[in-house]
């Protein structure tokens, strides 16, 4: 089953949207790169002429470039491209996150767990990637494990009606309702 949407919106930049057409500039490369509202193709355009540019930021446009591949369904490229981010900055804990969504999605949840290990490693006061880890131990059908996954994930954002929904889920699926 696909995610919910909300799984992707923690990861997409919203900056101000500058068509692939005018963006001359590497400044305007890297506007539309980051825009969740540029389409996909325009946004791997414009991430790839801000990643092979000198700019101090590149890490951040591999990341926008993944999570563009992310978008267009385009798995393979969108890990390869997280894993690039993670070669050049290992601390980056959104890199890490973005590759276990993208193994996730991609039906590999021991290996959406591994990345997602270690974006808590880096943040473990992340609420979105322990709800994303309960999604995965919920795709395998470990229900204890998804469980406390979605409770830390409501103790660090209490008004996340989803992961409370997810919780009731698994008590429901751990009793037999």
């Amino acid at each position: 089953p696909n995610p919910p949407l909300r799984f992707l919106l923690p990861l997409l930049l919203a900056l101000s949207v500058t068509p692939l057409a005018q963006a001359a500039s590497l400044e305007e490369a890297v506007e539309v790169c980051r825009s969740q509202f540029a389409a996909p193709d325009e946004r791997i355009a414009a991430c790839r002429q801000f990643i092979q540019s000198p700019h101090p930021q590149r890490a951040s446009g591999y990341s926008d470039l993944g999570i563009a591949y992310l978008e267009k369904g385009e798995l393979d490229l969108a890990i390869e491209t997280f894993r690039t981010v993670i070669a050049q900055t290992p601390d980056y804990q959104t890199a890490y996150a973005s590759l276990g969504m993208a193994y996730h999605l991609k039906g590999r949840p021991e290996q959406a767990l591994e990345a997602y290990g270690k974006a808590l490693q880096l943040n473990p006061n992340d609420g979105m990637v322990f709800y994303n880890v309960g999604e995965a131990y919920r795709a395998q059908g470990n229900w204890q494990q998804a469980l406390q996954a979605y409770e830390k994930a409501l103790a660090l954002n209490p008004h996340d009606a989803e992961a409370r929904l997810r919780i009731t889920e698994c008590r429901n699926a751990l009793t037999g309702q």
